[in-house]
């Protein structure tokens, strides 16, 4: 299945606009730019086929309960960041893609809601080595996402592509459009209000408030926030955007692990016996509506009173990678049974790969961050916090029982990895940039 659109002249499209889609759209691939399949000019008829995407535009699902914050902030904005960051600095070309039109309904979503900006009819070509590429003196774009700055002055600049970008981030978060029927909402004023006031909580879609985590609220509110300065040196580029809109994510992370972590030190030492898991893995974590973790599958479990620490076993039970290789040796299951396979998850979480490959283990355990694979990992985790979560991890993957840490301890490292990650905003805050861009 495709998606057609078919020129219609009485709605002011022309033939530059057909011809300047096909060319940039055989050019400038990426999996989150609509992909261009083909195209008809016969009989005077000018036709452009797209890939189908079958949920069709952002705009539609604003105040859908489908869409969930991890699934607006992961699917949706990451995914859109990324498209835009590859029009503005698009790999071995210096012509850079102002597209002009950056707005919701231009933001279509494939069947698994992944992003992909669509629309170029009204996109520029620009050098990229040039702060204000084009002085335009009609400017173009839809009323209430155009850049107030290139409407006033006629230049536009990429900047003018993240103020638009910060009023979908605005339309994600609140869940309505800045417009409708062509009139205003006050969306971008009570946004940059609720900021300066630290009231963004209040302004947030009901659907969605209880399941973002504050700090990635945090973070998510201060990147749209600067796409809307109005001086287009204050606003951040569309890197910097992406990097944060990550941390905002990496936020959302910490606080699943931090989750699995108190369900897994209640069953240490919350109830009146002390229950061992005994396969605690990432399939064993289940994440509800809201992606709270939740510890799952008892089956193994063993029960261990209060004043003893270890019951012993015939057989080794769990699951191959995650299970503590002292019980090969002793046939005893302790709490820190569970604490080694506890930092197992903690090292598929930082490294975004099971834990099957012993070099990377090693990696982890010597420290050698830059051996990781995920290396963009490292971009959206405060040096202090990726340091302390790499600790903590290596601590409960101790060959020696006594020296991993209780999950008391495991829990508190993880709360302080947060904190640090919390403070951690200065990719956030306005890049003094150069004059060429």
């Amino acid at each position: 299945m495709v998606a057609l659109k078919r020129l219609n002249r009485e709605f002011g499209q022309g033939d530059p606009e057909f011809w300047k889609e096909i060319m940039m759209l055989s050019v400038y691939k990426h999996e989150n730019i609509v992909s261009l399949l083909g195209y008809c000019d016969d009989y005077g008829e000018k036709i452009l086929m797209y890939e189908y995407l079958p949920k069709k535009s952002l705009d539609r699902y604003l105040k859908s309960s489908e869409l969930t914050w991890v699934r607006r902030l992961i699917k949706i904005c990451i995914g859109a960041a990324r498209g835009l960051a590859f029009l503005h600095n698009p790999a071995g070309t210096q012509q850079r893609v102002l597209h002009r039109d950056i707005k919701s309904s231009n933001i279509l979503l494939d069947e698994n809601w992944n992003a992909k900006i669509s629309d170029f009819g009204l996109s520029k070509y620009g050098p990229a080595n040039q702060k204000n590429t084009f002085l335009i003196s009609h400017p173009v774009g839809t009323h209430g996402y155009c850049d107030p700055l290139y409407a006033e002055t006629g230049f536009l600049t990429k900047e003018s592509d993240v103020y638009s970008f910060g009023v979908v981030l605005c339309e994600v978060l609140c869940g309505r459009l800045c417009m409708v029927d062509d009139k205003f909402q006050p969306l971008v004023g009570l946004t940059r209000q609720s900021f300066r006031q630290n009231t963004v909580n209040q302004i947030v879609l009901t659907n969605i408030r209880d399941e973002i985590n504050p700090n990635s609220l945090d973070v998510f509110s201060k990147v749209a926030y600067q796409c809307l300065k109005l001086e287009r040196d204050e606003r951040p580029l569309i890197t910097e955007i992406v990097r944060g809109l990550e941390a905002a994510l990496q936020c959302q992370r910490l606080s699943i692990c931090i989750d699995a972590g108190r369900g897994l030190h209640y069953l240490h030492t919350g109830v009146e016996v002390g229950v061992i898991h005994r396969d605690i893995t990432t399939t064993n974590i289940l994440l509800d509506e809201s992606w709270t973790a939740k510890i799952a599958d008892f089956e193994l479990v063993k029960i261990v009173p209060r004043n003893q620490t270890y019951v012993e076993t015939d057989i080794i039970a769990g699951t191959p990678a995650y299970i503590d290789p002292n019980l090969f040796k002793t046939l005893m299951v302790t709490r820190k049974t569970d604490v080694y396979s506890f930092g197992m998850v903690l090292f598929e979480v930082l490294c975004r790969k099971r834990p099957v490959d012993l070099s990377l283990i090693e990696c982890i355990k010597k420290g050698k961050l830059e051996q990781i694979p995920d290396s963009d990992i490292r971009d959206q985790i405060a040096p202090q916090s990726l340091k302390e979560f790499v600790r903590i991890a290596e601590a409960c993957l101790q060959d020696l029982v006594e020296q991993r840490p209780t999950m008391a301890e495991v829990l508190g490292s993880l709360e302080s990895v947060l904190t640090l990650q919390e403070k951690f905003d200065s990719l956030l805050q306005p890049t003094s940039k150069p004059a060429h861009g």
